[in-house]
């Protein structure tokens, strides 16, 4: 990578790591897409792995009082079983294609938290999970941690809709997460992988991370909640936005 490159990367690690430890969530939805963008391999999704594994441990001590069992249970029964169909389809898709599917990905988890919380403010109240809202979303949650290292968003649709609480639902995806991105890297390290690459890339972002991580526990006592779902609402568009017209460009390219 450029040091460009390297710039923009070290920013988006900063800013997702900031809001996943004011928020609970950033990281695994704004870093794997953002370092397909600007290292342009599928490199990019073991060092997110590395990079979102090394926070969920650093962060799970703090809430681990509060973690949902029983949720956590099924989610990570449905992570092993569907982290398969995960490493399949990166195996499956070239980089444009990954590219892609992590655009359609990161858009419908923007429209999934607008319509959400659009939703809870008109009704006061989220909608209530079937019996297979959680098995269902632990088979998609594996899948997308394998591929895209982004095994947040739809466990968290599903936790919200069983009516677990806020405090709750942020302990039970971190503990989720030390467990996927651990699955997730060994899977992957039984695949062909640019180790040199990875670690010193994984090393370079290290300190952005850390960084990161220590600005949002500061940010989260000053800025008021809406903000920062703001802010991560926009990064979540623009990530989106990036990666749909860099990979049409490079499918008219090879047209």
């Amino acid at each position: 990578m450029t040091e460009y490159h390297w710039l923009i990367a070290q920013l988006a690690v900063l800013l997702a790591a900031a809001l996943q430890s004011a928020t609970g969530i950033g990281l695994g939805l704004i870093v794997g897409p953002a370092l397909i963008l600007v290292m342009g391999s599928k490199s990019a999704i073991q060092v997110a792995i590395i990079l979102n594994l090394t926070l969920s441990i650093l962060l799970l001590p703090g809430e681990s009082r509060e973690i949902h069992w029983p949720s956590l249970k099924t989610l990570i029964l449905g992570t092993v079983l569907g982290m398969p169909a995960g490493l399949l389809l990166i195996s499956w898709l070239n980089l444009t294609g990954l590219k892609l599917f992590a655009a359609l990905a990161v858009s419908l988890c923007a429209v999934q938290l607008i319509h959400g919380r659009r939703q809870h403010a008109a009704t006061g109240s989220t909608p209530v999970a079937g019996p297979l809202t959680l098995p269902g979303a632990s088979l998609a949650s594996g899948i997308m941690a394998a591929s895209l290292a982004m095994p947040g968003p739809v466990a968290m649709w599903a936790l919200a809709r069983n009516g677990i609480r806020a405090n709750q639902i942020r302990a039970t995806l971190r503990a989720l997460f030390v467990v996927s991105y651990t699955l997730a890297l060994l899977a992957h390290a039984m695949r062909s992988v640019q180790w040199g690459t990875v670690l010193e890339a994984s090393q370079n972002l290290g300190i952005a991370l850390v960084a990161g991580s220590l600005i949002g526990f500061g940010v989260k006592r000053r800025l008021p909640e809406q903000v920062l779902n703001h802010l991560l609402l926009g990064l979540l568009l623009l990530m989106g936005v990036s990666l749909f017209i860099k990979s049409f460009m490079e499918v008219l390219d090879h047209a």
